[in-house]
């Protein structure tokens, strides 16, 4: 939905360059919140792929040592392809848990909060569970094709990335 129906606003041109310098400048008092620019979205991406990855830096190798630790106690020494399947589990499981969570709780990740930027639905409200879910599960989609879901955020009208399409989400700055 383009956002010039997003509750009665009015947009122009420079609300949704691609290029996200001039996002906002003419946006009428209430009506839609500028647009996270692609820069600010990839940065507080980046940002909470950093702190998934420190956190599973730390929870992995614990994991792995309680792991080989119990198959050896109970005779059956350890598996390491075993373990390979279910870090791979785990860590596509938090990831998808991360993003679900913080989504659904406020619109914000730490990167969003740090960066000033909120998911919202394309008509302004919060973000349940539900649409949280199916937006972190996109990613996946968004990735598969040489992050073209990403990277079509920049030439999208309303800024939104294939997971947004999917949700039906937008990313704005936060007020």
């Amino acid at each position: 939905m383009p956002l010039d129906e997003y509750e009665g606003a009015k947009t122009t041109e420079a609300q949704v360059s691609p290029s996200g310098e001039n996002a906002g400048e003419e946006r009428e008092k209430g009506g839609v919140p500028p647009l996270a620019g692609f820069g600010q979205r990839a940065v507080a991406f980046f940002i909470d792929i950093t702190i998934i990855s420190l956190l599973l830096s730390v929870i992995v190798p614990i994991a792995k040592y309680l792991n080989v630790n119990a198959f050896r106690s109970a005779g059956y020494g350890g598996s390491e392809d075993f373990f390979i399947i279910v870090t791979f589990l785990f860590a596509n499981f938090f990831f998808v848990a991360y993003f679900t969570w913080f989504h659904s709780e406020g619109g914000q990740t730490l990167g969003k909060r740090i960066m000033g930027i909120r998911l919202v639905s394309q008509y302004g409200n919060e973000v349940g569970f539900t649409r949280s879910l199916f937006r972190a599960l996109g990613y996946y989609i968004s990735y598969m094709v040489l992050f073209a879901g990403f990277i079509w955020a920049i030439f999208d009208q309303n800024r939104q990335t294939w997971h947004d399409k999917l949700a039906g989400t937008i990313v704005i700055e936060a007020s």
